[in-house]
């Protein structure tokens, strides 16, 4: 059983989960209104289809966040809630039941962290996802990318346990004193547990505007590659203020009106799961607006370094080559990757060259250079 604090410290914390109630309310509130603005685009990109990574990953990011922020709430609106509950668990005969004792707040907060490391993790993967699209023939990158998500994800439930006996309820003796919820004493050392997820989503963002800018004369002209930089740009904004926030917030332990709800209110979990989520739906309806399937774009993301429009007939794009030319990278060979499937929705596509331009082989063979000054040809 937990000691009773004195009553200074109590009122304490009392204040400090008032200010944590809020701000998990308007957290949850957030979420719902992601869900229903969006749920036509969710249902149009996602509830038809294979069963892909990507697809679970989306599901499992979107509505781990409001179920976890529903037990956040249930800790900080609960009723006459103490640091335990009594419950009968078996009957031991048809008169007399076993009583336990049963923390019932201590476990609820504990379950909360626990969710949140796991959505925190679910949003890291779908940022490695696009990475391992953007750096498909960069298989250290790839690997780094791989272990650092890792890393993160042991470091963060590392000190999330190791901070376990610091998350706990009080109990609520001062007489007179209706409780409402949890009380929960301002907890020491967490800006730790922040730390992971910052580097990590620095180091994704960093790679993504690598490969970006690794050719910056046609990045003006690339709309996919100002998409994924823009969308990444303004997600990693997010992340950093809310991270940056909590983890600065988990220094003023003597301030319980900031500390508590940084820590406790998911909020953190709460916005990067609507902006990771945003993200997705952004990425499909480009996808969608192009006729092309999401993983196409990822892996023929060096079509982005070129001029290139899309055509008259379905499925057909048109690459203008003289204009940016010079902007190429020459250390590497233009690739059309998987170029029969740039339409595979609706039968064969095609593409056209109005310059030449060496290809490499495909899967579908050698792609010739178009002589600069013949009419451009349509390849199926």
């Amino acid at each position: 059983m937990t000691s009773t604090p004195d009553p200074a410290t109590l009122l304490l914390s009392l204040r400090g989960a008032e200010c944590a109630r809020n701000v998990a309310l308007a957290s949850f509130a957030l979420n719902i209104w992601d869900i229903v603005t969006t749920i036509d685009e969710e249902i149009q990109y996602f509830w038809s289809g294979p069963w892909t990574l990507t697809r679970v990953l989306f599901f499992f990011n979107r509505y781990l966040a409001p179920a976890t922020t529903i037990i956040a709430l249930y800790c900080f609106f609960g009723p006459d809630l103490s640091e335990t509950v009594r419950c009968k668990p078996v009957a031991t005969s048809d008169i007399e039941r076993d009583f336990k004792d049963v923390p019932s707040c201590t476990n609820a907060i504990k379950g909360c962290f626990a969710m949140n490391v796991i959505g925190l993790t679910a949003v890291q993967a779908v940022l490695v996802i696009r990475i391992w699209y953007l750096f498909k023939h960069s298989p250290v990158i790839r690997v780094i990318s791989i272990l650092s998500v890792t890393i993160g994800a042991i470091l963060s439930a590392f000190f999330v346990g190791q901070s376990f006996p610091l998350l706990r309820s009080i109990p609520n003796e001062i007489p007179g004193l209706r409780q409402i919820g949890c009380a929960i004493p301002p907890p020491t050392n967490f800006w730790k547990l922040f730390l992971p997820a910052l580097i990590l989503h620095t180091l994704l963002f960093v790679l993504t505007a690598l490969r970006a800018l690794r050719t910056p004369k046609v990045f003006r002209d690339a709309p996919l590659l100002w998409r994924l930089l823009r969308d990444g740009g303004v997600f990693y904004f997010v992340v950093l203020v809310i991270v940056g926030y909590s983890a600065i917030s988990a220094f003023f332990i003597d301030i319980p009106e900031i500390n508590i709800p940084a820590i406790f209110s998911n909020a953190m979990l709460t916005i990067t799961s609507v902006a990771i989520s945003r993200l997705m739906l952004n990425l499909r309806s480009l996808a969608a607006r192009l006729g092309y399937d999401e993983e196409w774009i990822f892996n023929n993301v060096e079509i982005e370094r070129l001029n290139w429009k899309r055509g008259i007939r379905e499925g057909e794009i048109i690459v203008e080559v003289d204009d940016h030319s010079e902007g190429l990278d020459t250390s590497q060979d233009l690739e059309l990757l998987e170029c029969q499937n740039l339409n595979p929705k609706d039968g064969p596509s095609s593409l056209s060259f109005r310059s030449s331009v060496g290809v490499r082989v495909t899967r579908v063979g050698d792609l010739p250079a178009v002589q600069g000054g013949m009419p451009p040809h349509v390849y199926r």
